[in-house]
């Protein structure tokens, strides 16, 4: 009678462990697909942000210089100070503004402007070949 109790208990005791081992490995392979589930989304919104910015630059560039398109008529004064004058002075003053928009970029987003451009799969495949054909 001892041995046969010795026996079911041994036997209790190795299908618990069994299942603490099952459940211990269903546990770890949820944390892994948890894992690289949040991975994916982090990237999915990475590309949604990237995405959108460059949408949007076209957008930002036409609603900067869009006030010059609305004049009939512009009288440009040059005081002399400073390279170019006229109209050339007008489109570096546009450029200019627009040059600033990548730190503005950064300082809204947190992401530097040059990483996003890296990470459009076409712009990485039109600098991979400006890189080949200049060497």
């Amino acid at each position: 009678m001892k041995a046969t109790g010795l026996a079911e208990a041994d036997a209790n005791k190795a299908r618990g462990l069994a299942q603490a081992e099952v459940i211990e490995a269903q546990g770890k392979a949820t944390a892994e697909a948890m894992r690289v589930k949040a991975e994916s989304f982090k990237q999915y919104n990475e590309a949604a942000v990237i995405e959108m910015l460059v949408r949007v630059m076209p957008e930002i560039a036409g609603k900067i210089s869009e006030p010059l398109s609305k004049m009939e008529k512009m009288v440009i004064i040059n005081s002399g100070n400073g390279p170019g004058g006229g109209a050339s002075k007008l489109t570096s003053d546009v450029a200019t503004i627009i040059s600033q928009l990548p730190p503005v970029l950064e300082g809204l987003t947190g992401i530097k402007f040059e990483t996003l451009m890296e990470q459009v799969p076409a712009l990485k495949k039109a600098m991979a070949k400006d890189d080949d054909k200049e060497k």
